[in-house]
């Protein structure tokens, strides 16, 4: 039988699970903003290396789709409000935002996470390649965000734009999700 005293206990240990999420979104928001300090620029393109889609990976292997999602979008919020958590610990402001040629990878780290954090939570433990082939889609939706905007801005075609915008990252972003993957193989057993 339901009590009232039963029904407030429920709405606290909900609340209670709810802001612990939330905590966590901004504790990965922050791990994601710490990563995005390992930037190794690259001479023929204006997108750095860095240690963001890492940031991206863990933080959907951690939480599920919709609070990895809201993780992102308080990396990319808190960084137009000015924390300097961007790639090599910058800032930008929104009008700079829209005309930056990698700003498009920030946007499509939100569903990248979210799918990450959909597919690597479901309920049933993936497999290792299981869990590859979850990272990799998720970096194929930041490489689709990110191809896509730095197109608009800079004006280039698709093979300019795959050589700039994706090519030079494949293999860095599959060492990132073979790392994180192991990662999870070895420590995070459900």
């Amino acid at each position: 039988m339901f009590t009232q005293r039963n029904v407030v206990q429920k709405i606290s240990v909900r609340e209670n699970i709810l802001v612990g999420k939330i905590f966590v979104s901004l504790a990965l928001a922050s791990l994601t903003g710490l990563l995005a300090g390992i930037r190794i620029p690259l001479p023929f393109t204006p997108v750095p290396l860095t240690g963001q889609v890492l940031g991206v990976l863990l933080c959907g292997l951690f939480q599920e789709g919709s609070f990895a999602a809201l993780s992102q979008t308080f990396y990319l919020l808190f960084g137009l409000g000015g924390i300097p958590w961007f790639a090599g610990w910058s800032s930008l402001s929104l009008l700079a935002f829209f005309a930056n040629p990698t700003s498009g990878y920030l946007v499509g780290f939100i569903p990248a996470a979210y799918l990450v954090g959909r597919l690597a939570n479901q309920g049933k433990r993936l497999n290792f390649p299981g869990l590859l082939l979850t990272f990799f889609a998720g970096i194929v939706i930041i490489y689709l965000f990110g191809a896509l905007h730095l197109s608009l801005v800079l004006k280039t075609d698709f093979r300019k734009t795959l050589f700039l915008a994706v090519y030079p990252f494949i293999l860095f972003d599959f060492l990132k999700a073979l790392l994180v993957a192991s990662f999870a193989n070895v420590f995070c057993r459900r």
